[in-house]
């Protein structure tokens, strides 16, 4: 039988750099006390090797341990008071972060007309809502896709791309999706519809979606923006370098969110 859980100290623990199912694994942990993967599995409703997987992420962060009971791999979560011990080194990360930010954004600002003087950059420049698309297929097609996006804006102007990213999917299981969104409750609401998928994540930031563009993709060593301020335009630069560290930073805001 599933666990019901707190709404509100979920959504908490969502912005607390937990998953929806690191979430419901952790607090449903606490209510059984230890627990075998598999009971916990039919107890949160997540697919077995999902639960797996979410258990390995939550012993990393120090929220749950392991331990056996004769024979059996049992869990265990770990006191609530951790999470204090866990806010410390978010702010650690955070301060470290801003700390580096400045001289990280110039250093890539200095790449793309460095690289442009080698021949080794393509930049493309693409001009209305059918001509934007075709990053959208483009990038839905790779096989790993980071994005900064506003999932409501994108939503309003790209109503096909839900059903776009879907078909996608269909066609390659194999693909990592992972998006740093707003938080708004529009966007946070598709951004779970989106997560039903084994192979798509996110993280709503309230601070850090500040971006001229509604839609940042970083995908198959090139980075796109797309936006629409006065007309629906997008620009995809491709460049091994540029692709590279913006891949890394972020992966770091993705950490440490």
């Amino acid at each position: 039988m599933k666990v019901k859980l707190d709404r509100h100290i979920q959504e908490f623990l969502e912005e607390f750099n937990l998953g929806e199912r690191e979430v419901s694994i952790y607090l449903t942990l606490l209510k059984t006390g230890p627990n075998t993967i598999m009971n916990l599995a039919r107890e949160t409703g997540i697919k077995r090797s999902t639960t797996h997987n979410n258990v390995e992420e939550l012993i990393k962060k120090g929220l749950i341990s392991q331990t056996n009971f004769g024979e059996r791999r049992m869990v265990v979560a770990e006191d609530p008071e951790k999470l204090k011990f866990l806010m410390d080194q978010k702010k650690w990360r955070m301060k470290k972060l801003e700390d580096n930010l400045g001289v990280v954004i110039d250093r890539i600002n200095q790449m793309v007309p460095e690289a442009r003087e080698k021949n080794i950059v393509d930049v493309k420049y693409y001009e209305g809502k059918d001509n934007a698309m075709l990053i959208y297929k483009e990038a839905f097609n790779a096989d790993e896709l980071r994005s900064y996006v506003n999932l409501e804006a994108v939503s309003e102007v790209f109503s096909d791309n839900a059903q776009l990213y879907q078909e996608a999917q269909k066609r390659k299981k194999s693909k990592l999706v992972r998006e740093i969104i707003d938080a708004s409750d529009s966007s946070i609401a598709k951004g779970s519809e989106f997560a039903k998928d084994d192979n798509f994540d996110f993280k709503a930031s309230k601070t850090a979606m500040n971006l001229s563009s509604i839609d940042v993709l970083i995908y198959d060593g090139k980075v796109a923006t797309i936006n629409f301020k006065d007309s629906i335009t997008g620009t995809v630069i491709a460049n091994k370098d540029y692709y590279e560290n913006s891949k890394a930073i972020f992966d770091m805001l993705w950490n440490v969110l």
